[in-house]
């Protein structure tokens, strides 16, 4: 039996609010160890298909060393040139991280590991509870970890790799494509999926096509990655910082607190929309005064982020690689649009802007399965196909094999709260979710199907409480 989960984006609660609760992970377990008696399972592999723990998303990469507080400090304490994204040539030698980078990175995962190690007993077993009862089953237990974009650094470092490996009980693929996983006796095919994303896996074009499968590949700085931490992980606490002092330190906090959820929002192109609704739902005071002074610093703020992330080398040395003369707008196009447009128009017009682009569909992100049946081509024996990365579950029948069986493929979604909007495009819902997917062997779960080969069943569920 193979139980597969991905995205959980465990953190250090600096930029991202708090990590799914552990009694979550307490009701998975119960219900994978019942799953795995009644289908008399002859092995239990947990699969872990990446962005498990989150070394992107947070505050530590500007800040004091992890576990210190954050204060209302207002120079950054640590330099730009030691983040995992300093060295403009970076990707011409990705292992090559500075010794403060190097320290930070492992810092970061340490103070991960602390805050949420109630969620990682679970997950490597250690619980007691469960410890126990899976030693009760009495067959082979396996983990294995798959990386994806917010755990790149594993790739690079060793002592990361090790760490994240340690922290899950996990193993990686053995061979030199560790970056997947092929399981014949589940019919499998499983990737993180980022792969088909440009803005995170640097050997994947502007058309969403990898150039390379390639251990190194996976190595090399994606352009996302110091967007997600220099842009959304960075805005809550300097919009927070410079609020006027008028405010109360509860209007400022629950402020800050709320902001925290910009990364929930999906699609992220919704984003701005909902910072300018949500806050008066959830925040205790938020009058029109206040709206505007969170407003007019929201937008002082991102300006000044905007302005500086143009200033990065790495991202002036990537820009000027990714531009190319076409028709095509590519992602060196449109970062420089958005540049273009944070200087000219205010949030409001920018709020428009966004979204009259939803609704021409030119902010419409690609279809996750499109890449899927090339999979089916190239891996014969595959009849299921796993990404995750999208927060997105999704099952969707593909066709027939050769042999005429289903093809199948699936996200692994999240376990994050998601934030998304209403039908009246006016609201916004918030709720969380939990996706398991589980496969089982020709020689398990017998007693429940007549069909010969691999089986699933999917897990997902909705809680609003």
């Amino acid at each position: 039996m193979l139980v597969v989960i991905s995205d959980l984006h465990l953190n250090d609660g600096s930029a991202a609010p708090e990590n799914i609760s552990p009694k979550a992970f307490a009701i998975w377990m119960e219900e994978v160890l019942a799953l795995a008696r009644r289908n008399r399972a002859r092995e239990l592999v947990f699969l872990y298909l990446g962005d498990m723990v989150d070394l992107l998303r947070t505050e530590y990469w500007f800040y004091p060393e992890p576990g210190a507080p954050l204060g209302a400090q207002a120079a950054e304490s640590f330099p730009l040139e030691h983040r995992p994204w300093g060295d403009r040539h970076i990707n011409q030698h990705p292992e090559q991280l500075s010794e403060p980078c190097r320290a930070r990175a492992l810092a970061i995962l340490r103070r991960i590991c602390h805050v949420a190690r109630e969620q990682l007993a679970y997950l490597n077993g250690e619980a007691d509870e469960a410890k126990r009862r899976l030693a009760d089953l009495g067959i082979p237990i396996r983990r294995i970890y798959i990386p994806g974009n917010h755990d790149r650094l594993l790739w690079v470092d060793p002592a990361v790799r090790e760490g994240i490996l340690q922290a899950f009980a996990s193993d990686m693929v053995a061979g030199p494509r560790p970056f997947e996983i092929h399981l014949p006796e589940y019919g499998l095919l499983a990737r993180h999926g980022h792969q088909w994303d440009p803005w995170n896996y640097e050997a994947c074009d502007e058309r969403g096509r990898p150039a390379a499968f390639t251990t190194g590949e996976h190595k090399l700085v994606p352009i996302g990655d110091p967007v997600t931490t220099e842009l959304l992980a960075r805005l809550p606490y300097l919009v927070a910082a410079n609020l006027p002092a008028s405010l109360s330190d509860n209007v400022r906090a629950q402020v800050y607190g709320q902001l925290r959820h910009l990364e929930d929002v999906r699609p992220l192109s919704q984003a701005l929309r909902w910072v300018m609704v949500e806050p008066a739902n959830a925040v205790a005071g938020y009058d029109e005064p206040t709206r505007t002074v969170m407003l007019d610093t929201l937008q002082a703020m991102a300006r000044r982020l905007i302005a500086d992330f143009m200033k990065i080398p790495f991202v002036q040395a990537w820009i000027a690689e990714h531009d190319k003369w076409n028709i095509r707008l590519d992602q060196a196009d449109r970062l420089q649009e958005i540049y273009r447009w944070s200087k000219i128009l205010d949030i409001e017009s920018l709020d428009r802007t966004l979204r009259w682009a939803d609704k021409l569909g030119l902010t419409r992100g690609r279809d996750d399965a499109g890449p899927v049946t090339r999979e089916f081509e190239d891996w014969p024996a595959t009849r299921f196909c796993v990404y995750g990365h999208t927060h997105q579950f999704r099952h969707l029948p593909m066709g027939r094999s050769a042999n005429r069986e289903d093809t199948v493929y699936l996200n692994s979604g999240t376990w994050r709260p998601r934030v998304v909007q209403a039908r009246d495009g006016k609201a916004f819902a918030s709720y969380k979710e939990m996706t398991y997917l589980v496969f089982y062997r020709a020689d398990e779960d017998l007693g429940t199907r007549s069909s010969k080969g691999a089986s699933y069943e999917l897990w997902h569920g909705i809680m609003k409480k």
